[in-house]
């Protein structure tokens, strides 16, 4: 399952990449801390933040809509 979510977080970015012109990061899927921010935990919206000069919540929306 872990390497579906990848593979699927994986396919959006590259095709998000071809707008934002970036070196991707890798993406990592993590276990939360606080149970009450879900069942997994993906950062790589966080990692673009620099790179991109957006709100993490706007790249995962971005994200999202791939």
């Amino acid at each position: 399952m872990k390497q579906d979510i990848i593979n699927t977080v994986q396919k959006a970015l590259d095709s998000l990449n071809a707008e934002w012109g970036v070196t991707l990061p890798d993406i990592e899927v993590e276990l939360p801390k606080d149970e009450a921010m879900g069942d997994i935990a993906i950062t790589v919206a966080m990692r673009l933040t620099k790179l991109l000069k957006k709100p993490p919540r706007k790249i995962a929306e971005e994200i999202i809509g791939k």
